[in-house]
């Protein structure tokens, strides 16, 4: 044993009296080697230098950005006379396009994770759809410009990407224009200007230096104002009172002032993972969202020569859905995840439409209701943090509506009552989402999604007469759905919170 050693080493140089240089020596090692066998065998204590500070993206302060997206619009309109002795029926008319925006707003990042912020933004925007006055022509309705203030509240699932939602004001502009329902001018109709509420949800991510990027889904719903349609020479014939509102998906690049920096408070480590744990594997899910529909109509002959289509008026519902999915997803590269799925919805989408019979030049109302969807597909994402997944998807669908039983328009037309049947549209979608797991094989995921269906021509009878007249719809449908899905065989789940 080393104290051993030691001592034979003292005794030894001890008994040397007249070397005088090894006395010193000699007690220093004595002293050493009367330690306790015990003592000189204990391991060190280990000290660890405190960890480096993280470096990361101070989220505070003002910035300015641009971009664009794609939006539709359903609105409730009540036309009615300027006497009220003829009033018509109620329809829900629609609308789509694009349009470019422009941002401003100052963010503030508070408890290290979390970040607050206000802003204001405006677009310049090309939503339209024509929509029918009976017996008095076409309005082509068009969304110009839109502005919104308000607010949002955000979670740092890494130091560089943001998960947020938005709320606030906003005011939308609408542009109309008249003509005839077979072509031609039809008088002239004023413009009409809505005050309303939004709400979105969205993601933020630092692209490098002080340049970000961002993906955001807003519904805004506005209030009821009223138009004035004119004849030809300027005299009032009628009013129009509209009630809108609009569903946007936008995509835009920030710049925001400050540059990188140290956070404004401690950074957290992220959420981690068990090292059991992968997004590999099979899930189930369900949950519930929102959606609004936009479909363009033609009304012809049904017997040949078939008639040209007369002018294409845009219809439009909303409503919510309940959904189920299940689905398989593979982990790959570390950060990388692909899969498939399936998911089919239960839906209350519906507006009010408007059909018209060229045989008995008539129109006649009824609700335009889709009932199901279905839809099959894959996405491909990315790992923001070992929980959190950024994803887009796209697939094929189906949608069903029901069959349409019609009433006549206006209060002093013949009784005009067909059945328009009902149809399964066949089409495409694309969207993108957000997944993040909360606990142990649990996760709940934000989705927006897009859809766009073929052309179905419906025959409608013309009963009591043998008349049979035809209606070409082609729907598109915008939805937002969220769920919680359960994954099996995950191992343990998330192991380390903040």
């Amino acid at each position: 044993m080393p104290h051993e050693i030691l001592r034979a080493v003292a005794l030894k140089l001890g008994a040397n009296a007249m070397n005088k240089k090894f006395a010193a020596v000699a007690g220093t090692l004595a002293a050493c080697a009367a330690v306790p066998a015990s003592a000189a065998d204990l391991p060190r204590a280990v000290y660890k230098a405190p960890p480096a500070a993280v470096t990361v993206y101070n989220w505070t302060g003002f910035h300015v950005g641009g971009g664009g997206g794609y939006g539709a619009f359903t609105n409730t309109e009540l036309p009615s006379t300027t006497n009220n002795i003829f009033p018509h029926a109620a329809t829900t008319a629609g609308g789509k396009g694009g349009f470019a925006t422009i941002a401003a707003g100052y963010d503030l990042q508070f408890a290290s994770r979390w970040v607050a912020g206000v802003f204001a933004d405006y677009d310049f925007s090309d939503i339209k759809g024509e929509s029918i006055r009976f017996g008095e022509g076409v309005t082509a309705r068009k969304l110009t410009s839109s502005w919104a203030a308000g607010g949002r509240v955000g979670y740092l699932v890494s130091p560089g990407s943001l998960l947020y939602a938005s709320a606030g004001y906003s005011q939308a502009e609408f542009e109309n224009t008249r003509k005839g329902f077979r072509g031609g001018p039809w008088g002239s109709e004023t413009g009409s200007r809505h005050d309303g509420w939004f709400v979105g949800a969205g993601i933020e991510a630092l692209l490098g230096s002080n340049w970000f990027g961002r993906v955001e889904y807003r519904y805004a719903e506005y209030d009821t104002q009223r138009s004035s349609v004119l004849s030809d020479v300027g005299v009032l014939r009628s009013y129009n009172d509209s009630t809108p509102a609009i569903q946007t998906v936008r995509a835009g690049i920030l710049y925001k002032f400050g540059g990188p920096g140290p956070g404004s408070a401690p950074v957290h480590a992220a959420p981690v993972l068990s090292p059991a744990f992968s997004w590999t594997g099979l899930y189930l899910g369900a949950g519930g969202g929102y959606g609004a529909y936009t479909s363009e109509n033609n009304f012809q002959f049904s017997s040949p020569p078939f008639a040209p289509p007369l002018n294409t008026l845009d219809s439009g519902g909303k409503g919510g859905l309940a959904t189920v999915v299940v689905g398989y997803d593979m982990q790959f590269a570390d950060r990388f995840v692909a899969g498939i799925f399936a998911d089919y919805d239960f839906a209350g989408l519906e507006g009010t439409y408007t059909q018209y019979s060229p045989s008995l030049d008539q129109f006649s109302v009824g609700t335009l209701k889709q009932t199901s969807a279905w839809a099959v597909g894959g996405r491909a994402g990315i790992l923001v943090t070992p929980a959190t997944l950024l994803y887009g998807t796209g697939g094929y669908t189906q949608a069903d509506f029901d069959s349409v039983a019609m009433v006549k328009s206006t209060v002093n037309a013949p009784n005009f009552n067909p059945v328009q049947p009902g149809a399964t549209f066949k089409g495409w979608f694309a969207g993108a989402g957000a997944e993040t797991q909360l606990a142990a094989n649990w996760s709940a995921r934000l989705e927006y999604r897009y859809a766009e269906y073929d052309t179905e021509r419906l025959l409608v009878p013309m009963l009591p007469t043998a008349l049979v007249d035809a209606a070409e719809l082609k729907p598109t449908i915008q939805t937002v759905r969220a769920t919680i899905n359960y994954k099996f065989g995950l191992g343990r789940g998330v192991t380390a919170k903040d």
